[in-house]
């Protein structure tokens, strides 16, 4: 007898417990579990809090603190001659110039082109400034590795910095597709050959714009 009644009750209580949680508002609990982390003390993005003396639930970061997986560029936007003194600590390899040419597909292709001669939709007439053709001599021979990697970690004109997007090593990468893309606009006679040989076609073959020749667009 005594078994059953104990059985009734914690049904009861389990059915109380139920109900509890049954409410208009599902944020309401009547009863929570651990309610120290449901009711959670951290202040969100741009909240007031009277925990700070100025009410302002947006901190600074502590003096000399470093982001994690975060790499500092110790140079200014402006500091071009201390720049053209870095040099690309990646080896010019396949597998460098393939990662990149996917960044570079994926971050300057819009503005730069797939070939580097900055025509583009979005660099039509009338709509922004045309960027510099990245195989011209002038980014080949007076551009060290180190300023082309300060562009893109800065931006320069209209193009934007690119450091929170792509990590230090991925921006050399990318100054080493930069100048396989003058490779591939000036090649040589020997380069051109061994580019056959190996089953490639000639820029005239090549079923997209030539790098010198003006883009296709469809009419407007």
């Amino acid at each position: 007898m005594a078994s059953r009644t104990r059985t009734k009750l914690l049904a009861a209580v389990a059915a109380a417990g139920l109900l509890a949680g049954c409410r208009d508002n599902p944020e309401r609990r009547e009863l929570t579990y651990m309610p120290e982390m449901y009711y959670s003390p951290a202040v969100k993005s741009q909240e007031s809090t009277t925990f700070f003396a100025d009410g302002t639930g947006s901190r600074h970061a502590p003096q000399g603190a470093i982001p994690r997986d975060w790499d500092f560029y110790p140079l200014a936007w402006n500091q071009l001659e201390e720049a053209d003194k870095l040099s690309n600590p990646l080896p010019r390899t396949a597998e460098v110039l393939e990662a990149g040419r996917r960044y570079y597909n994926v971050y300057c292709i819009a503005c730069h082109n797939y070939n580097g001669n900055g025509m583009t939709p979005v660099t039509m007439p009338g709509r922004m400034p045309v960027p510099p053709v990245l195989y011209s001599d002038k980014i080949q021979n007076e551009w060290p590795d180190g300023r082309v990697f300060h562009t893109i970690t800065h931006g320069q004109g209209n193009m934007p910095g690119y450091a929170d997007k792509l990590t230090p090593e991925k921006r050399w990468a990318v100054v080493h597709y930069v100048r396989a893309l003058y490779v591939a606009a000036n090649p040589t006679e020997e380069q051109l050959a061994a580019f056959q040989a190996a089953g490639g076609t000639t820029l005239n073959d090549d079923p997209r714009v030539a790098p010198s020749a003006p883009p296709r667009f469809p009419a407007q």
